[in-house]
């Protein structure tokens, strides 16, 4: 695929089937992404019909991925300039779930019934968020999963990881460093020694008090979250399948179908999550290079979701994932929150929904809000 570098002026907007970059990005934001994901019609676990590159079933590979990380400032603006978009304090002020805010934490009204996330026929498309609420409050925090209730995003993913003495708790990284006053691994510290560490916020949080906050159990995060939002519960990629498995009996003995689901990246993990809990709802990660095949994608009971980068590869296997019986979640960090943060340019959200996908995921959830009409300053 050739594809000219150099930036387009603004899109325009327009309606019917679009393509999930917008022009002026595309060159950047298909560089160093990558899809991989096979869909035919096969039967779960048949390792011998599963799609190979000989099969005729596309093979979708655009290189090494962009870091999870990689920020939207990497990307230069359109050539005609812009605004930048408001931050996420003009929609919602931080006194409300910091630790001054006493409740309640309740939810705006949604335009679905509950249960979306879990329906097909539900064409709504979903705003889902990562970190527990990136952007409005320290990552995976209560104060970030209560502004998130608050603005009225639908879902937020939580990355979890253990303690030695096994409890499970909301942090990113294998280390406390970056984002609580302490130092070493999570997975060396009791849960009271990870309980004594301050969360440190990022010079990007908006400016709140998060004195109180600190890397909270589970426990107390579905506390806050239960029939108010959906949690996607996500092992990172470094820690073992075992963890996948306990988040999915987490999920099933806890009660919480209707209120979480497990991610997972490749066929071995989602393996784990339904070899644990056969019924668990999980989300398919397909990118980043897994070979997500035929066998692998075609779960039974069949995915709530897909998740894929935003490329217009991407976009042609959309049918084939709601073939599945599955929703597709869309990664929406480079090919529309860089253009909405940078110039206030909203095309990238658009062009993504004309795809019928069934959510995106943002790092600007107040930004994708605001674009649907769920969100006024």
């Amino acid at each position: 695929m050739s594809i000219d570098a150099r930036p387009s002026r603004r899109p325009s907007r327009r309606s019917g089937r679009g393509s999930l970059v917008p022009d002026w990005a595309a060159a950047r934001a298909l560089a160093g992404l990558r899809v991989c994901a096979w869909i035919a019609a096969a039967s779960c676990g048949d390792d011998s019909t599963a799609s190979s590159p000989d099969s005729g079933s596309p093979e979708l590979d655009l290189g090494e991925p962009e870091p999870t990380d990689a920020r939207a400032a990497d990307l230069g603006p359109p050539e005609d300039g812009g605004s930048p978009a408001p931050g996420p304090e003009r929609f919602l002020d931080p006194a409300r779930y910091d630790c001054r805010a006493r409740g309640p934490f309740e939810p705006p009204s949604r335009p679905y019934s509950p249960g979306c996330h879990r329906t097909l026929s539900c064409d709504v498309p979903l705003v889902l968020t990562d970190r527990a609420g990136t952007r409005l409050a320290p990552e995976n925090t209560l104060a970030a999963a209560r502004a998130a209730i608050l603005l009225g995003v639908d879902i937020i993913g939580v990355d979890v990881r253990l303690t030695s003495d096994g409890a499970l708790m909301a942090l990113h990284d294998a280390e406390v460093d970056r984002t609580t006053d302490g130092s070493g691994s999570i997975a060396s510290m009791t849960i009271a020694e990870v309980k004594d560490l301050a969360i440190v916020a990022d010079p990007g949080d908006p400016e709140g008090d998060w004195s109180c906050e600190r890397v909270p159990t589970l426990d107390e995060l579905f506390a806050i979250t239960r029939g108010r939002i959906v949690v996607g519960l996500h092992a990172p990629s470094d820690t073992t399948p075992d963890l996948d498995a306990l988040l999915a009996h987490y999920v099933v003995d806890n009660d919480l179908g209707d209120d979480a689901f497990v991610y997972c990246y490749d066929p071995g993990r989602c393996n784990a999550v339904r070899t644990a809990q056969p019924f668990v709802p999980v989300v398919a990660r397909a990118y980043f290079g897994f070979r997500l095949g035929t066998g692998d994608l075609a779960l039974t009971p069949a995915p709530l979701a897909i998740e894929v980068e935003a490329t217009d590869e991407a976009s042609a296997i959309l049918p084939g994932i709601r073939a599945l019986g599955a929703k597709s979640f869309v990664v929406a960090f480079l090919a529309a929150d860089a253009p909405a943060t940078l110039v206030g340019d909203y095309d990238g959200y658009d062009r993504l929904l004309a795809d019928g996908v069934g959510g995106l995921l943002t790092r600007e959830p107040h930004l994708l809000l605001r674009a649907l009409g769920r969100l006024e300053e």
